[in-house]
C-alpha cells in the first residue's frame, strides 16, 4: 500500500501569500539563505503525521471534520519575526501570531485535532504546540537574528499594504500532501470549513 507524506494545517489566502512573498523577496536580496519556503507553501501547520498509508485518508479526513465541527472561524494577524536556534546561527525563520485572543481558538483547534487522530490511532508529536510560519532556512549561515529582524522591517517599508494588518479569518482547515524535491512541495489534499457562528 502506498504511504503519503501529510499534515494539517491552515492555509494562508492569496492576499496574504501574496504581500508575504514581496517582502521575503526583498529579504532574500540581502539574505541569501539556502531555502526559502514557496509562496505557493506557505501555512501554519497544526499536525504533522508524516507517512501514511492511503487507506487511512479516510480517517484523517474524520478526526479533520469532527474537529472542524467544534470550533468557529477565528482572526489571525502574523506580527514579528523570530527565530530557532542560536541567535547567532538560526536553523529557522519564522512569522509569528499578534492576536492573543486568537490563541484560544487556535489551540482548542489543535487539542480537537489531537484528540480525534489519536483517538484513531494516529501517533502525534508530543512537544507543545508553538504556531509559527516558517518563511526560511538558513542552515547555518551566519546571519544573527537581530540582523533578520532588521531585514524584516527594511521589507515593511516596502510594503504597499503596510498600514493594512497582514490579518484574516481563518474559517477552514486544510490536508496537504508532501513531495519532496517538488517546489512547491505541497499538494492540498482536503479542506474542512469550520462550523460557522
Amino acid at each position: 500500500m502506498d504511504n503519503l507524506r501529510i499534515f494539517i494545517g491552515i492555509d494562508l489566502p492569496g492576499a496574504i501569500a501574496e504581500r508575504l512573498s514581496a517582502r521575503m523577496a526583498h529579504m532574500q536580496t540581502i539574505l541569501p539563505f539556502r531555502k526559502w519556503t514557496h509562496p505557493s507553501d506557505l501555512h501554519l501547520t497544526l499536525h504533522f503525521l508524516g507517512q501514511t498509508p492511503a487507506g487511512r485518508l479516510d480517517a484523517v479526513r474524520d478526526a479533520m471534520a469532527r474537529a472542524a465541527a467544534k470550533v468557529h472561524p477565528f482572526q489571525i494577524t502574523f506580527a514579528g519575526i523570530g527565530t530557532f536556534g542560536s541567535p547567532r546561527a538560526p536553523r529557522v525563520v519564522w512569522l509569528g501570531l499578534s492576536e492573543p485572543t486568537a490563541f484560544a481558538s487556535l489551540f482548542r483547534l489543535h487539542a480537537e485535532l489531537a484528540a480525534h487522530l489519536s483517538a484513531a490511532g494516529f501517533e502525534l508529536d508530543a512537544r507543545p504546540y508553538r504556531p509559527h510560519l516558517t518563511l526560511a532556512r538558513p542552515s547555518g549561515a551566519e546571519y544573527a537574528a537581530d540582523m533578520i529582524q532588521t531585514v524584516w522591517a527594511e521589507s515593511g517599508a516596502k510594503d504597499p499594504g503596510i498600514d493594512v494588518p497582514l490579518s484574516w479569518t481563518v474559517d477552514r482547515i486544510t490536508l496537504f500532501q508532501t513531495w519532496p524535491g517538488r517546489r512547491p512541495s505541497y499538494e492540498r489534499r482536503y479542506e474542512c470549513a469550520l462550523i460557522p457562528i
